[in-house]
C-alpha cells in the first residue's frame, strides 16, 4: 500500500466486536502496514449504571447529617461539585501540566498532573496506570484539593516544584468515629462519559465492601477545611 509522506491516506476500517467483555478492559490496538506499526490504547467499559450502597451516605457536604453519620460510626461519600465556590481550597487541574515554567509564568494554577495508586483495590474494576492516560481525561480535568497537610491518597494531583503544596482529588480517611472516602473529581456530574460511570460503580463497589477500612485519621477541622492554615 502506498502512503504518500504529507498526504492523508485512507487505510480501510476497523471493525472490533466488544459486546463479548463483561468486565472493564483496557486493550491495545496495533495497526501495522509493512515494518511500519502504531499502537493505540483501548478502553472497554460494560455499561453499568452506578448505584450507591444503602451503607453509603452520599453528600456534597460535611453537613450536620454526615458529621451524625460519622459519629454513629457509619461511612461518608463526600463528593462535592468541583467549582471553587464549593472547594474554596482547591485549584482547577488539566489534563496537561502547566505550560513550560511557572516561575516564567507565574498566572498559572501548578497541577502538574495525577499519581495513581494503582495497588488500591478500588481499582480492581478500574484499570489504570500510575499516571493519568486518555481514559482519565474528564476527571483530570476537574479540581484538586489543596490539603491541610500530606496524607496518603488514592489519586494524588502533583503540584509544580514553585509552590510544592499536598495534593488530592481522591482520599479516604477516618474523622469522628467513621470513615470517610472524599473525591474532588464530581463524577455525579461527568455521568455522559462511560469512563466515569465505571470509576463511580468502581468506588461504590470499594465503598460497599469490607476492604474500605482506612487506616489514616482527620479531624472535622481538617476534612472540613477549616484547620489553621488553610
Amino acid at each position: 500500500m502506498s502512503c504518500p509522506a504529507g498526504r492523508l491516506t485512507l487505510a480501510g476500517r476497523v471493525s472490533l466486536p466488544l459486546s463479548e467483555i463483561e468486565e472493564p478492559t483496557r486493550l491495545e490496538l496495533t495497526v501495522a502496514i509493512g515494518d511500519i506499526e502504531n499502537r493505540y490504547p483501548l478502553w472497554v467499559y460494560p455499561a453499568v449504571k452506578p448505584v450507591c450502597p444503602e451503607s453509603v451516605h452520599e453528600t456534597a457536604a460535611l453537613d450536620e447529617e454526615a458529621l451524625a453519620v460519622l459519629e454513629k460510626g457509619g461511612t461518608v461519600y463526600l463528593t462535592p461539585p468541583s467549582t471553587p465556590e464549593a472547594l474554596p481550597n482547591s485549584l482547577q487541574a488539566q489534563f496537561t501540566i502547566d505550560f513550560w515554567s511557572v516561575g516564567t509564568f507565574p498566572k498559572q494554577e501548578g497541577g502538574m498532573g495525577q499519581l495513581i495508586n494503582t495497588e488500591h483495590p478500588l481499582f480492581r474494576d478500574f484499570p489504570t496506570e500510575s499516571h493519568s492516560n486518555w481514559q482519565w481525561w474528564p476527571m483530570a480535568s476537574q479540581r484538586a484539593m489543596i490539603l491541610p497537610r500530606p496524607i496518603e491518597c488514592i489519586v494524588t494531583e502533583m503540584d509544580s516544584y514553585a509552590f510544592l503544596r499536598p495534593m488530592a482529588k481522591l482520599f479516604e480517611c477516618r474523622c469522628a468515629g467513621g470513615k470517610v472516602l472524599v473525591s474532588s473529581m464530581a463524577l455525579q456530574d461527568l455521568q455522559q462519559y462511560p469512563e466515569a460511570r465505571a470509576l463511580l460503580h468502581s468506588i461504590y463497589r470499594y465503598l460497599g465492601s469490607p476492604e474500605f477500612e482506612p487506616s489514616q485519621e482527620m479531624t472535622i477541622e481538617e476534612l472540613s477545611g477549616r484547620a489553621s492554615g488553610k
